[in-house]
């Protein structure tokens, strides 16, 4: 009953079908939490916290895309936004899949800025050395 209502409006609206599924996209690829279902601290506090590991994170993967070690996690990725855009956006599912590999290619991108910046490549040995 329900399916087939869902089917029709999907054949009656391809434009607003299109929007919607550009908006999931769009949360999908963007930091922090749902604004419309969290209050403005939590998602400032989540958004300042994550967009700092989602940026590095998707430059240390743009960085990596002709290395075959990178294959595997560009091909979770996009499996990921298949099934988060086409059928249903869940963000939890995104933060036990794909964020590990946003901090570790986040970790990457730090590293190699460092590596050109005397001041931070200087940090970051001291605190290599301090941590061992």
């Amino acid at each position: 009953l329900f399916f087939q209502d869902g089917l029709n409006w999907i054949k009656n609206n391809p434009q607003k079908l299109l929007k919607l599924k550009a908006y999931d996209l769009m949360l999908f690829v963007m930091p922090g939490v749902n604004r419309n279902y969290y209050s403005s601290t939590i998602y400032l506090f989540t958004l300042i916290v994550s967009l700092p590991v989602f940026i590095f994170g998707y430059t240390g993967i743009i960085m990596n895309l002709r290395r075959k070690e990178t294959l595997p996690t560009v091909l979770l990725f996009f499996s990921m936004i298949m099934f988060s855009v086409i059928w249903y956006v869940q963000n939890r599912f995104r933060v036990i899949t794909l964020e590990p590999f946003y901090l570790v290619y986040a970790a990457y991108t730090i590293d190699k800025v460092s590596s050109r910046m005397p001041v931070l490549n200087k940090t970051m040995k001291w605190i290599e050395k301090t941590y061992q």
